[in-house]
């Protein structure tokens, strides 16, 4: 059965990063008959976005909000600089 790894980078800067980057491209690849592959990369937050998504469900009752405060997490600029719920509500 096979196990993931995610690694996260803050790029703090774009030119410095740039070997890595093309590093990363470099090394994606399908993971059939390999004992270990890179098979995905993301540059959106996507982890801390299906963090708030989690948070907003265990808390949010109404299906109609919850509905809403999921386009508002999915759609939100700055995702990761978001600190609680309440940052996202009325945006």
């Amino acid at each position: 059965m096979p196990h993931y790894l995610t690694v996260v980078y803050t790029i703090n800067d774009a030119k410095a990063f740039e070997p890595t980057r093309k590093k990363i491209f470099e090394d994606l690849h399908d993971s059939e008959g390999r004992p270990f592959a890179a098979t995905a990369m993301s540059l959106d937050h996507e982890m801390q976005r299906v963090h708030w998504m989690k948070q907003a469900a265990s808390s949010i009752d109404d299906y109609y909000d919850l509905r809403e405060m999921i386009d508002h997490i999915v759609s939100h600029p700055d995702i990761g600089n978001v600190s609680d719920l309440d940052d996202l509500r009325g945006d």
